[in-house]
């Protein structure tokens, strides 16, 4: 990441411009629209605020970053939206949400029982006997817990780690919206979020450096035909938890050539299986279905 890219100064600016409950109410106001444009008078009359040279100070304090001025009116720019998604998220005010242990399942490696745990604003899948950890300290907003039954937080945070990754893996920064990369983790330990040796899969993001690690397996579930092959075999990937695909481990990924590099990944469904080949960019090379006998 490069430091020139920030400016403190110009950050403390443009926070500093919504730092201020009559500019929020502008903001809210125009959210409201869902996207429409609203005149001078409309919006005005739209917020709490009563005085018109008040009301006009805030809103040009708003743009050009978060309101932009068109022939229609004023709108919300993609800025302006992501202030108010932040705020409904709950992750700069409401930092004591906690949830009590949901069982997640059974345990790969000892057959115990999985919780689901989520506190301070991060989500842990753990066995409650051996403690291998399948998540840990996921980020996720307060937002998801308050809102979902809690039965409902292993499958929906395992859609979370699910979606985060394959944004990563398809080229975009959750964080920055900058470009990502890939490449195969060598001669480090292992991550902590997963009780597994190397070979690990790094995305990293070019322009503000974040990061995350999966086992390389994890780009099986961003291919088209391992989908479809999942499917047919009674797994869904928008349902089924990941920590009960045990393919994703090391075990199932192995590095068969250095130069050029290549990757295996089989998936052994016991009834079916298929083997993908990555090549040196680590995308999906080739694939093959496997009869029973071979899986």
């Amino acid at each position: 990441m490069s430091d020139e890219r920030i400016s403190g100064s110009e950050l403390e600016d443009a926070l500093s411009a919504i730092a201020d409950e009559s500019r929020i109410s502008i903001l809210q106001a125009l959210w409201k629209l869902d996207g429409a444009t609203a005149s001078f008078s409309a919006l005005h009359d739209a917020t709490p605020i009563t005085d018109s040279g008040q009301f006009n100070y805030h809103l040009g304090k708003l743009r050009p970053e978060f309101v932009r001025k068109q022939e229609e009116g004023y709108k919300l720019t993609t800025a302006g939206r992501k202030v108010i998604g932040a705020a409904v998220s709950g992750r700069y005010t409401d930092n004591d949400v906690s949830v009590d242990p949901v069982q997640a399942g059974e345990c790969p490696d000892c057959g115990a029982v999985l919780e689901t745990t989520y506190k301070d604003g991060t989500v842990s899948v753990a066995c409650t006997d051996c403690g291998n950890a399948l998540t840990k300290g996921l980020n996720a907003p307060p937002v998801l817990a308050t809102n979902t039954d809690a039965e409902n937080l292993p499958q929906l945070f395992s859609r979370l780690v699910l979606t985060r990754f394959q944004r990563m893996a398809r080229g975009f920064c959750p964080l920055c919206g900058g470009h990502t990369g890939r490449s195969l983790l060598r001669d480090i330990d292992a991550p902590d979020d997963f009780d597994t040796p190397l070979p690990w899969l790094e995305l990293r993001c070019l322009a503000c450096d974040h990061h995350i690690a999966q086992p390389v397996g994890a780009l099986a579930l961003d291919h088209p035909a391992v989908i479809g092959f999942l499917f047919e075999n009674g797994l869904d990937i928008r349902t089924t938890p990941l920590w009960e695909f045990d393919w994703l481990t090391d075990e199932h990924a192995t590095v068969t050539s250095e130069e050029p590099l290549r990757v295996e990944i089989t998936i052994d469904l016991g009834d079916a299986g298929m083997y993908l080949t990555l090549d040196e960019e680590l995308t999906v090379d080739s694939y093959e279905r496997l009869n029973r006998e071979s899986a």
